[in-house]
């Protein structure tokens, strides 16, 4: 075979690799796995690989290898080296390498990503690069055409559970499927407007047409604005049952930005074309505008509840839109904290718990909420990569719109033109729904993708012509992802598989069972937290039939503690284990380690002061109670705690204090009313005690044991009628309760 043969199938296998990558990514979902990133993150990895493959075959045969200058090299340098850095010194090197679970957005992911811009924005000629979004259209098409059949109940996958009025597809999450749909539909809406473009066919260069004259086929070119015109209805329709907010913002950027920019490049020959998408655009958001389940209206004013002031009523955010701004609020606590390279990638989760506000708790309905992103692109990473990662990545996108202007400038009637402003656009719609939202592998791949288009669209760029036989740096790059693949990312997948299943038994019931399943996934990825999570747990809840896996628990609970130290969780399920043990002087010490990482869960001390009262040392519960209670006043856990204690040591005052504050935060806490029963019918406060009786019956009106009360003390109080009503109403839910039948007989 020629060299020059074997260098066109070359780039053949790169120019495939990367359309595999835009297309495959987005709805490559494979169900035996928990989640739907990993699978996503090994088809990116295989395909870059087959990329970085492609290349060292083609430069061993040329002899030469051609690289370009572009404006991005400085920033996007920059870039790596704050991201490396930040890993090297951060609270979990580990975690920042790899990635989190679920998301896997670490080091060796943005790695990822830089290697697809450059391959882009070097190998990859004018021509291909148009194919390379049309495969974008394509990808974004499928994608939102499945979402409609989710939104209509056909699901050919088979997703444990989605929601009809905001669909996933194929992304796990109405979000990461919104963002998608959005960063994709300018590029569909140039597709379908390039015929009225200057009234060019083509750039006139070789290779450079919108489909070139490859296929052979004019009716299939002439069909293609209509092919297209589709794809951005359906594109749209997607966006519309994703039913986000952040990634509708982002839309509606991108839509401004793309109108503004293209009004003055069109054509009188596009018109029709143009009136006929216009109105169609128009009925689709108006079926959406009015349909109560899918109307981003609805959504939005979700965003804001009313809360009655006096006599008026003020707005205020509310559900996922406030507890995105206690978060930012929160979040400027760990900037402080960590100024320069932050806490490293994929570090949020794992430090926000000692930061996190009551406003976030509140308004989340718990403590258990541990969120693992900010909701912010700027702020997460000012966080995980500091105010020098922010700088960098501003500096990026600074970088990004002056190229796609200065493509858009420099080719002003050419089909190049209005691709550099579907990808400038869709690349600001990208950013501001990132705002609302974080990085999520099949968007930032294609973002970073089109990067690379619009940098290899520039019409003057300096090129490096390097004469070697074999490029090392290509070499290394294949090597270090070979490395990846096989060490991590391939077992890793199994793993997942494994986890799965133990899932599946573990929920079913079968603990013992999915023991087996978790040490597998372990054993295959022995630093997964989650797979850490559930095995303790089964082993806890099979302790009491297998004694010996208590010991496992505490076993694994300690190495996961070792692993991952500022995970206050892991302190918990290594407390529990041993307090099942019955090691209590350690469970104390671990359950105390949580009062500083995690300052806000109230469990920890719950559990701490329940130790010391079995221990009988009642004063040192008060005082954690106590300190608790100074961090959150209004802890209803704290409060009844501290009643219970000042109780068991007949302090009735100080414990009928407690209770009030219990009854005042939490008005239908039946413990509470109770109690304070007790204690009034200690002090033979009658009248009290009846009160409280009556507030038991309030909340549950079939209470027997207080209807019988009830009935004892208007007997005393020679109150006949009252307690006969009551007694009958003993009766009546328990007919044979001999107690009030001989009252019953009394009275009558």
């Amino acid at each position: 075979m020629k060299a020059e043969t074997l260098a066109k199938y070359c780039q053949f296998i790169i120019e495939g690799s990367l359309m595999l990558i835009i297309f495959l990514v987005p709805w490559w979902v494979d169900t035996r796995l928990s989640g739907v990133m990993l699978g996503k993150l090994a088809m990116m990895q295989i395909f870059t690989l087959t990329c970085l493959c492609g290349l060292l075959i083609r430069s061993f045969v040329t002899k030469e290898i051609k690289f370009y200058h572009t404006p991005f090299d400085l920033p996007l340098f920059i870039f790596l080296l704050i991201a490396i850095l930040s890993t090297i010194f951060s609270v979990c090197p580990y975690l920042s390498f790899w990635g989190a679970y679920y998301r896997y957005e670490g080091l060796v992911s943005f790695i990822n990503y830089l290697l697809l811009f450059y391959i882009v924005a070097n190998f990859i000629d004018r021509g291909a690069i148009l194919r390379i979004l049309g495969i974008a259209i394509l990808s974004g098409a499928v994608v939102s055409l499945y979402g409609l059949l989710q939104h209509l109940h056909i699901d050919l996958i088979g997703w444990r559970e989605y929601g009809t009025s905001r669909v996933i597809s194929t992304f796990g999450n109405p979000v990461y499927f919104g963002a998608f749909v959005a960063t994709v539909f300018p590029l569909a809406l140039a597709e379908y407007l390039m015929k009225g473009v200057g009234g060019e066919q083509g750039s006139g260069k070789k290779g450079s047409g919108v489909r070139g004259q490859r296929s052979g086929s004019k009716l299939i070119f002439r069909m293609m604005p209509w092919f297209s015109g589709l794809a951005s209805l359906l594109i749209l329709s997607g966006i519309f049952v994703a039913n986000t907010r952040g990634a509708f913002l982002g839309f509606v950027v991108s839509c401004i930005v793309f109108g503004v920019l293209i009004r003055k490049r069109l054509d009188q020959s596009v018109r029709p074309r143009l009136i006929l998408l216009i109105v169609s655009i128009a009925v689709i958001s108006l079926y959406f505008f009015l349909n109560p389940e899918l109307s981003p209206l609805k959504r939005f004013m979700q965003t804001v509840s009313t809360e009655a002031v006096g006599e008026q009523k003020s707005p205020k955010l509310a559900g996922g839109a406030a507890s995105r701004v206690f978060m930012w609020r929160d979040a400027i606590g760990i900037v402080k904290d960590y100024p320069l390279l932050g806490t490293g990638p994929e570090t949020f989760g794992m430090v926000y718990s000692k930061y996190r506000s009551l406003d976030l708790i509140r308004n989340e309905g718990g403590e258990y909420g541990r969120p693992d992103r900010v909701h912010n692109d700027l702020i997460d990473l000012a966080i995980t990569k500091g105010i020098s990662g922010v700088l960098a990545y501003l500096w990026f996108l600074f970088v990004f719109i002056r190229v796609c202007l200065r493509v858009i400038k420099e080719m002003p009637a050419r089909k190049e033109s209005i691709f550099a402003i579907a990808i400038l656009s869709g690349g600001l719609g990208y950013f501001v729904q990132n705002q609302f939202c974080f990085w999520i592998l099949p968007s930032t791949a294609l973002f970073f993708i089109m990067a690379g288009c619009v940098a290899g669209l520039i019409s003057s760029r300096q090129a490096y012509n390097i004469k070697m036989t074999v490029s090392p740096i290509i070499v290394i790059l294949i090597a270090g992802l070979t490395f990846c693949l096989i060490k991590t990312t391939f077992p890793w997948y199994r793993a997942d598989m494994e986890y799965n299943q133990g899932a599946k038994l573990y929920w079913s019931g079968e603990k013992t069972a999915s023991i087996d399943s978790f040490k597998n996934a372990l054993s295959l990825n022995p630093k997964e937290k989650l797979y850490y999570e559930y095995i303790i747990h089964a082993y806890l809840d099979t302790a009491d039939k297998l004694p010996g896996n208590i010991e496992l628990a505490i076993g694994e609970a300690q190495r996961i503690n070792k692993i991952y130290p500022l995970e206050s969780n892991f302190y918990n399920l290594l407390g529990m284990s041993y307090e099942k043990k019955g090691m209590l002087d350690n469970a104390l010490t671990t359950y105390k380690k949580m009062f500083v990482i995690d300052p806000l869960f109230s469990e920890a001390r719950d559990k701490t002061a329940n130790i010391y009262i079995k221990q009988n040392k009642f004063n040192e519960a008060i005082a954690v109670l106590e300190e608790g209670l100074r961090i959150i006043p209004d802890n209803v856990l704290f409060l009844s705690k501290l009643a219970q204690v000042y109780m068991s040591q007949k302090k009735d005052d100080t414990a009928e204090k407690y209770l009030k504050a219990v009854v005042g935060i939490s008005p239908d806490n039946l413990d509470a009313h109770t109690n304070l029963a007790r204690i009034y019918y200690q002090q033979k406060r009658i009248g009290l005690v009846i009160a409280q009786c009556r507030e038991v019956i309030r909340i549950d009106p079939n209470n027997v044991d207080t209807h019988r009360n009830l009935g004892s003390l208007y007997y005393q109080q020679q109150q006949y009628q009252e307690a006969l009503n009551e007694f009958l109403k003993v009766l009546e839910l328990k007919p044979d309760d001999e107690y009030a039948k001989r009252f019953v007989g009394r009275m009558r």
